[in-house]
C-alpha cells in the first residue's frame, strides 16, 4: 500500500513582534515535521544527484501500531515543491488511515497538501464497486422488464427522449452489434445510460400518446361523470413520470427512491472517477445499497412472480373481448349480406322455375288426367291381376249378393 503527496510550501510567513524586532519563523521542512510526529524514525539521506536543482533527498522508516513504515522526501528549490510517499508491504487500512489523517494535519499548516496518489480510496473504491456493479445491473434489468412488459418493442420510441436516443446512437458498442442498427439500438439502450439518464428517463414527467387518449376519452363520457369522478379524472391526466406511469403501479411505493438513487448516483460517480473515497463514504454507500437491494429485489420478484400473470391475463382478456366484438360486427354484417344474398338468389331462381312449373301442370292437367267415370254396380266383378286377388268394397259387395 502507498500514498504519494505533492507538498507545496505556503507563501505567508508567520511573523512574531515584539518592542525590538520582527522574528521571522521558518516552518518546518517536511522531513522535520515527520520526525517530531511519528515514532521510531530512523533517516537516511541520500547523495544529491543535481545541487543546483534537488536540495534534499531523503528516504527512512517510522512505526504505527508496532509496524514498520517507509518513507521518501525529495525536496526541490524550484517551486518550492517537496514530493513525499509513503508505503508499506502490511495491508493495514487502518494503519493508513492514521497515516494520512496526520499527514494533512501536521503539513497543513505550512504546506498546500496535495494527494497524488491515493491507495485508501483505491480499496474502498475496489471493495464497493461490485457492489454498485450488481445493484446497476439490477435496477436495468428492472427498467428492461417494465418497459418491455408495457410497451413492447416499442418501448424505446415513446420513453426515450431525442436527447437519449442521440446519446445511444453515438456510444452504443458496435463491437458487439449482431443485429441491424435499430435494433442494437433496442438492446444496448439502457447499457448506454449512466445515473444521470436513468434519472432523466425515470423520474422526469413526460405528456405521452397515453395521456392525450385519456383526455378525448375523458370529453366523451363527461356528462356521464359526477363532479368528484370529473375532478379525480382532471387531476390524473397529466404529464406523468415513467416512475408513477408504469412502476408504481407494479411495484408499490418506495420510499424517497429518486433521492436515494441520486444520493448513489454522486458516491458512484466517485468511485468512477477515482475521487476522493474513503471511509465514511464507503459505509454510506453500503448502507444506501442496503436500502436500494432490498425494494430491487422485491420489486424484480413481484414484476416476475405476480404482477405480470395478472396482467398478461388481463390483457388478454382485454384482447378477447375486442376480438370477439370485432368478430360478432363481422358476423353480423357477414349474416347480413349473406341474408340479403340468399334472398336476392331465391328471387331470381323462383323467378325463372316458376313459369315452367306453371306450364307443366297445365300440361299435365290437359293431356294425363283421364275424363270423370260413372261405375255402375253391375259392372264389378273380382279380378285376378298377377296372382293378386282384388276385392271391390264390402258395403258394395253385400249389396250385389241380395240382388
Amino acid at each position: 500500500m502507498k500514498m504519494e503527496y505533492i507538498l507545496i510550501k505556503k507563501n505567508k510567513t508567520k511573523m512574531i513582534k515584539n518592542k525590538d524586532e520582527n522574528i521571522i519563523v521558518i516552518p518546518s521542512s517536511p522531513l522535520q515535521l515527520i520526525e517530531k510526529n511519528f515514532d521510531k524514525v530512523k533517516v537516511n539521506k541520500i547523495s544529491n544527484e543535481d545541487e543546483e536543482t534537488l536540495r534534499s533527498n531523503w528516504d527512512g522508516t517510522f512505526s504505527v501500531n508496532d509496524t514498520e513504515i517507509s518513507f521518501s522526501i525529495k525536496q526541490y528549490s524550484k517551486h518550492k515543491l517537496s514530493y513525499l510517499s509513503i508505503y508499506t508491504k502490511v495491508n493495514n487500512i487502518d494503519n493508513m488511515e492514521s497515516i494520512d489523517e496526520k499527514i494533512n494535519k501536521i503539513m497543513g499548516k505550512s504546506y498546500i497538501v496535495i494527494t497524488s496518489y491515493d491507495c485508501i480510496s483505491e480499496l474502498y473504491c475496489n471493495k464497493i464497486y461490485k457492489k454498485l456493479n450488481n445493484f446497476e445491473r439490477k435496477l436495468k434489468e428492472l427498467i428492461f422488464d417494465i418497459y418491455t412488459f408495457s410497451y413492447g418493442i416499442n418501448y424505446y420510441d415513446r420513453n426515450f427522449s431525442d436527447e437519449l436516443k442521440s446519446k445511444v446512437k453515438k456510444s452504443r458498442d458496435k463491437s458487439i452489434s449482431t443485429d441491424t442498427k435499430d435494433i442494437e439500438q433496442l438492446k444496448q439502450s439502457l447499457y448506454e445510460l449512466d445515473y444521470n439518464d436513468i434519472m432523466e428517463l425515470l423520474f422526469t414527467p413526460k405528456w405521452l400518446l397515453d395521456d392525450e387518449k385519456d383526455k378525448f376519452d375523458l370529453i366523451e363520457k363527461i356528462d356521464k361523470l359526477s363532479s368528484k369522478e370529473l375532478r379525480d379524472c382532471i387531476e390524473n391526466i397529466k404529464p406523468k413520470s415513467d416512475w408513477d406511469r408504469l412502476f408504481l403501479p407494479q411495484i408499490g411505493e418506495i420510499p424517497n427512491i429518486e433521492e436515494l438513487i441520486d444520493e448513489l448516483r454522486k458516491l458512484r460517480n466517485k468511485v468512477a472517477h477515482c475521487k476522493f473515497f474513503r471511509k465514511e463514504h464507503y459505509e454510506e454507500c453500503l448502507e444506501l445499497l442496503k436500502i436500494l437491494n432490498k425494494h430491487i429485489n422485491k420489486a424484480l420478484k413481484i414484476v416476475m412472480n405476480i404482477d405480470f400473470q395478472e396482467l398478461n391475463a388481463q390483457y388478454a382478456s382485454n384482447e378477447l373481448y375486442i376480438a370477439l366484438e370485432t368478430l360478432q360486427e363481422s358476423l353480423s354484417a357477414m349474416s347480413k349480406n349473406i341474408t340479403n344474398m340468399m334472398t336476392e338468389s331465391f328471387k331470381n331462381l323462383t323467378a325463372n322455375i316458376t313459369l315452367p312449373i306453371t306450364d307443366m301442370l297445365k300440361k299435365f292437367k290437359e293431356n294425363i288426367l283421364l275424363p270423370s267415370v260413372n261405375y255402375k254396380y253391375t259392372d264389378f266383378k273380382y279380378k285376378r291381376i298377377k296372382g293378386i286377388k282384388k276385392f271391390g268394397n264390402k258395403k258394395f259387395i253385400k249389396k250385389r249378393n241380395k240382388m
